[in-house]
């Protein structure tokens, strides 16, 4: 059975929403003013306080990171059939929980930015007990990353791109979890030039699978 591929529009629709993606968060990462996210609240709210501008810039960009994200999950899933389609599966899943702590990440930042312009005396034990209220939620903070490594896999598995994409996902997963001096923008480099790659064989897809197509087959029509 031959893959239906989607159309023209989906299909660069959603090999952009991949690359666009690492460019937004690129985009919040070096907007944001708190330069260290494990900092005391009190820090927290003097860095943002002294950089409003900065910190809407910052939850503007990573809600719409959030939703890129979703898109591009979609436009890998969506593409592989058969082989690397269990990976797919499972970077579905993670990609939805990613998509979730994406989220969480910009709401947090919208209630510190709150905090920050009102001036309220109690900004601190307010910032305090959100994290103490928030338990073990932050953990789908991580959930990204690993479906950006899960899917880049399974895109080699099927066959969209080859095996040297698992060296670039690695040091995107790698880099993710090494504190840097330059923050997170080394490891979402990597992550940009790995959904880059991905993005131009789904693009490209349609014409690679015309050519291994047996002679007098007739592609199948767009679905409406």
């Amino acid at each position: 059975m031959e893959p239906i591929l989607p159309s023209p529009t989906r299909r660069w629709a959603g090999a952009l929403s991949l690359p666009l993606f690492f460019v937004t968060l690129i985009g919040a990462s070096v907007a944001d003013p708190v330069e260290d996210e494990t900092a005391t609240p009190a820090e927290q709210l003097r860095q943002a306080a002294a950089h409003l501008g900065r910190l809407h810039t910052t939850f503007v960009l990573e809600l719409l990171a959030a939703v890129l994200f979703l898109a591009a999950t979609a436009a890998i899933v969506g593409r592989l059939r058969g082989r690397g389609s269990g990976l797919a599966n499972a970077g579905a899943v993670l990609g939805l929980l990613g998509g979730v702590g994406l989220t969480m990440i910009a709401t947090a930042h919208i209630y510190l930015h709150a905090l920050a312009a009102s001036g309220s005396p109690d900004g601190v034990r307010i910032l305090a007990a959100r994290d103490s209220t928030a338990g073990p939620l932050p953990i789908l903070f991580f959930a990204a990353p690993f479906a950006v490594a899960v899917l880049c896999g399974a895109t080699v598995r099927g066959g969209l791109v080859r095996w040297p994409l698992l060296v670039v996902a690695g040091a995107f997963l790698l880099l993710e979890f090494v504190p840097s001096p330059l923050g997170e923008v080394p490891s979402l480099v990597c992550g940009l030039v790995a959904y880059s790659w991905i993005a131009v064989a789904l693009v490209n897809g349609r014409r690679g699978e015309a050519a291994s197509r047996p002679a007098g087959s007739r592609e199948p029509a767009p679905a409406v």
